[in-house]
C-alpha cells in the first residue's frame, strides 16, 4: 500500500513539474514567434494547466477504463466548484464582479448541460467532442480578438528556440509517465480500499490533478483578488469540459455509465449552476455561509457516491 500511495504521489508531482516545463517552455516559443500573451495564456497555458486530467483520461481511456476517464474530469470540476470555492468562502470571502465572469460561467453551465445529455444517450463520441473542440476555438478566437488588437506583437529574438523546444518535449515526456504513474497507483490504491473505478476517477484521481487549482485560487483570494480566484476556478472547468473532454474523444469514444451519469455528470450541473444562483442570493459574494453550502454540497456528492 505504501508503495502505491508513493507511486501516485510522485506521479502527480511529475505531471506539475512537466506541465510547468510545457507551458514555461511553449510560452517561450510563443515570444520567439511574436504570439500575444492573451492568445499563449487560453492555448498553451491552459492547456498546461489541464494536462494532467488530459493525459490521465486519455491514459484511462486506452486502457479500458471509462468511468476513470470521464470521472476524473467531472470529478475535478465538482472538486474545483465546491470545495475549493467553500475553502475560500470559509476562509477568506470574497466580492465577485459577475459581468467579469459572465461569459465563461453561462458557457461552463451550457456545456455541463449538453455533456449530461450527450452521456444520457450513452456515449460521448468524436462528434460530440468536435463540437466541443470547436467551441474551445470560437472561444479563444473572440477572447484573444480584442486584447491582441491592442498591444503590438513583438518577436523576441533572445530566447533560445532548441531550449525552449527541449523544455517543450520534456514537458510532455513527464506529463506522461505522471500520468501513468498516478493512474496506475491510484487503480492500485482503490481496489486496495474496495472502490469501483468511478471512485478512484472521482475522488483519487481528480483530487490530485486539481491541487494546483487549489493552491492557485486560495493564494489569489488571500491577496484580495476575488475575480482571478473565482475566474480561475471557472476557467479550469470550462477548459476540462470542452479542451480536455473534446480532445479525449478523439482517441475513443467514452461510454457514460448509468452512475457516472446520475451522480457526477449531475452533480457537475448542479455545481455550476448552483455558482449563479448562488452569486445572485449573496449579492455577488462568496460568504463563509455560502462556503459552507459548498462543502455541504460535496459531502453530498460524495455520500451519495460511496453509497450507490
Amino acid at each position: 500500500m505504501i508503495i502505491e500511495i508513493l507511486t501516485t504521489v510522485i506521479g502527480f508531482l511529475l505531471m506539475i513539474l512537466g506541465g510547468d516545463q510545457l507551458v514555461n517552455g511553449s510560452v517561450k516559443l510563443g515570444r520567439v514567434f511574436g504570439l500575444s500573451q492573451a492568445f499563449m495564456g487560453l492555448t498553451v497555458v491552459a492547456f498546461g494547466t489541464s494536462a494532467p486530467e488530459l493525459f490521465t483520461t486519455i491514459l484511462a481511456q486506452i486502457n479500458g477504463k471509462n468511468d476513470i476517464a470521464l470521472s476524473n474530469i467531472m470529478g475535478s470540476n465538482v472538486f474545483n466548484i465546491a470545495l475549493v470555492l467553500g475553502f475560500i468562502g470559509l476562509i477568506q470571502p470574497i466580492s465577485v464582479a459577475l459581468k467579469d465572469i459572465r461569459i465563461e460561467l453561462l458557457l461552463v453551465i451550457g456545456v455541463s448541460v449538453f455533456i449530461w445529455a450527450s452521456g444520457y444517450l450513452g456515449a460521448i463520441n468524436s462528434t460530440h467532442g468536435l463540437f466541443l473542440f470547436s467551441l474551445y476555438i470560437i472561444f479563444v478566437y473572440f477572447r484573444t480578438r480584442h486584447e491582441s488588437q491592442k498591444t503590438e506583437l513583438v518577436k523576441d529574438k533572445n530566447i533560445s528556440l532548441p531550449y525552449s523546444s527541449l523544455q517543450v518535449l520534456t514537458g510532455i515526456f513527464l506529463l506522461g509517465l505522471g500520468a501513468h504513474f498516478s493512474l496506475n497507483g491510484s487503480i492500485q490504491i482503490g481496489r486496495f480500499l474496495g472502490w469501483e473505478e468511478r471512485l478512484i476517477g472521482a475522488f483519487i484521481i481528480s483530487v490530485g490533478t486539481s491541487l494546483p487549482e487549489l493552491v492557485t485560487s486560495s493564494l489569489a483570494a488571500f491577496q484580495n483578488k476575488a475575480e482571478m480566484a473565482l475566474s480561475n476556478i471557472i476557467g479550469s472547468n470550462l477548459l476540462n469540459s470542452i479542451l480536455v473532454l473534446g480532445t479525449a474523444t478523439f482517441f475513443k469514444d467514452i461510454y457514460v455509465s448509468s452512475d457516472v451519469l446520475k451522480l457526477d455528470l449531475s452533480f457537475n450541473v448542479i455545481a455550476s449552476v448552483c455558482i449563479l444562483f448562488f452569486l445572485f442570493l449573496f449579492r455577488n459574494k462568496v460568504t463563509r455561509a455560502q462556503g459552507a453550502l459548498w462543502v455541504f454540497i460535496y459531502l453530498c456528492y460524495a455520500g451519495l457516491s460511496f453509497s450507490s
